[in-house]
């Protein structure tokens, strides 16, 4: 799914405090490709190269950041 079909499905309820709050906790966990929700989701996936661990870091990153945009 897209992420910005994704986001649509909040679009009637992104104003409730239970999401603003949401966006908040993700925004500290995946502030930067170092802190822990990045690096919890590349320890999920168990990656062993160091070069595709940076770029799922940033992925991740970019991603999560994104949603949280649009949301």
């Amino acid at each position: 799914m897209e992420l910005k079909k994704l986001a649509e499905e909040f679009a009637l309820i992104r104003d409730k405090q239970i999401i603003l709050d949401m966006k908040q906790k993700l925004a500290g966990k995946f502030a930067s490709i170092n802190h822990a929700g990045v690096v919890d989701a590349v320890n999920f996936l168990d990656i062993s190269n160091e070069e595709d661990e940076m770029q799922i870091r940033r992925d991740v990153f970019e991603k999560i950041n994104a949603l949280i945009n649009f949301i």
